[in-house]
């Protein structure tokens, strides 16, 4: 029982990372196209 709780701990903290993964690409590829827009406007 103690090692189940451990392995769901563990799937919730991997899931938490991945999507904190996916929101931080998600983040860093608006910010780019931003830039790109406003180096394309100037």
């Amino acid at each position: 029982m103690y090692d189940f709780i451990d392995l769901t701990k563990l799937g919730i903290f991997l899931n938490s990372f991945i999507s904190a993964i996916i929101l931080f690409f998600f983040a860093i590829k608006k910010i780019t196209l931003a830039l790109d827009l406003l180096k394309s406007s100037e």
